[in-house]
């Protein structure tokens, strides 16, 4: 996938921007993420939802637990710490009277409302609640308010039944803001900051100095719960990230939002909400000096995030191949529209320096792999017809007609390509195209 280990014969195969990429990746290898495995994230059941199914049927049996992790969050995560003056949010998972362990499918019965104790170090306490148990896993949400002037040491909380410790950092807890990579699996991971806990996520698709990885994104994943953001490091100097933020998996034409994220630092970075307060699985894309990864993480944000901005389109058809023009085909790629469309038909008008030109009628890809995106081709033997118009600069003019409305899309090649996507080049589009507004 990365830049550096594309070849002709790969370019052939793969010209669309990061987002088609990806789809392309995650589509190749989907009955990968259903093998069975442990509860740690190196492996799961057939689904998160199977996952799921099966918590709510043992743990509504053997008890209600505390912990910090929300509803179909990493079960027996390690606890936190925090520093003073920050907050916690700490749920509360099936408290429910309801036991359904010999398969069966009884209707939960909440226990009665619920009330926590919070002792800090040094014995201060404060009580919080009542809280009214509810939801897919019968639970509940509280907010800790770490006091400014907290000593260090373990906080305990407690409801009678279960108990959830965390610690308040101090000195001694003070953590690298950057943390350096072990050396071990294909590629460096990302670092989550998370209220003062460190986690990697490692790379599930890779290509660094050891070589290249392709895997596939596997449930469950590492969920931050509800920020304002989530700030990483990576141990690597020179790096630049996006994230896509999609509501789902790519087989469930998913919409997907995809955004730089912001560098706070040499090699920290800070990856802010995109698009309706939801939750998201967010992928983190970097790429740098030595290579390139990708990794997966979940996020409930809590409000409106940036919007991608005006629908976008590029088309490829010539290609510079060692010096001699050539085409690897034909394509032409629409994204961050406001809906799919019912029906849709392209053509691409490659007009020559000399005044030379051609018309290419790509296929619609009908499939949808993110909503509001489009995708045409055609073979080599197509975009080769227009290595025959004479010299360049050559201009591209695309139109692109959506339940019988036509746009415009204009670019030139090579002037206009950009490394990101070549042998694409962006157009300009006139009317503008029907903008994803959230």
């Amino acid at each position: 996938m990365g830049g550096n280990r594309l070849g002709a014969a790969d370019v052939r195969r793969s010209m669309r921007v990061r987002a088609a990429a990806l789809v392309c990746v995650l589509t190749g290898i989907v009955a990968l993420s259903a093998c069975a495995g442990d509860r740690d994230g190196s492996a799961g059941p057939d689904s998160q939802a199977q996952a799921e199914a099966q918590v709510q049927a043992e743990a509504s049996c053997v008890g209600p637990y505390l912990d910090d992790q929300p509803p179909g969050g990493r079960f027996g995560a390690p606890a936190l710490t925090v520093r003073p003056g920050e907050s916690l949010e700490i749920h509360g998972h099936f408290y429910t009277k309801t036991c359904n362990d010999q398969g069966e499918d009884k209707p939960l019965e909440p226990l009665g409302d619920v009330l926590l104790t919070v002792t800090f170090p040094g014995g201060g306490t404060t009580e919080l609640g009542p809280f009214v148990p509810g939801g897919r896993d019968m639970g509940f949400t509280a907010t800790i308010d770490v006091p400014a002037d907290a000593a260090a040491g373990p906080v305990t909380v407690t409801d009678g039944r279960s108990t959830y410790e965390f610690r308040v950092g101090g000195a001694a807890d003070e953590l690298p803001e950057v943390v350096e990579w072990d050396g071990e699996g294909f590629g460096p991971p990302i670092t989550l900051d998370l209220d003062g806990e460190r986690i990697d996520l490692d790379p599930w698709t890779a290509c660094y100095t050891k070589g290249c990885a392709d895997g596939s994104p596997r449930p469950p994943y590492v969920d931050v719960g509800q920020r304002d953001a989530v700030p990483f490091s990576f141990p690597d100097a020179g790096w630049t990230f996006e994230a896509t933020f999609r509501t789902g998996d790519y087989d469930e034409c998913p919409r997907a939002i995809t955004l730089p994220v912001m560098k706070t630092g040499e090699r920290t970075f800070e990856v802010r909400p995109a698009g309706p307060p939801r939750r998201w699985l967010v992928d983190v894309f970097g790429r740098g000096p030595g290579g390139d990864v990708v990794t997966t993480f979940t996020w409930t944000t809590r409000g409106a995030g940036e919007l991608p901005g005006p629908a976008t389109g590029s088309a490829a058809v010539l290609a510079d191949h060692d010096g001699e023009l050539d085409s690897y085909g034909v394509e032409l790629f629409v994204q961050d529209l406001v809906r799919q469309p019912r029906q849709a038909s392209a053509t691409i008008t490659v007009t020559s320096a000399g005044g030379e030109s051609v018309t290419l009628t790509p296929t619609w890809e009908r499939e949808c792999f993110s909503e509001g995106s489009l995708s045409f081709t055609a073979p080599d033997d197509e975009g080769r017809r227009a290595t025959q118009l004479g010299a360049g600069p050559f201009t591209y003019d695309v139109a692109l007609t959506m339940d019988g409305r036509t746009y415009h899309g204009v670019g030139t090649w090579p002037d206009g390509e950009t490394e990101d996507i070549a042998p694409h080049v962006p157009l300009t589009w006139t009317p503008e195209l029907p903008a994803y507004d959230g």
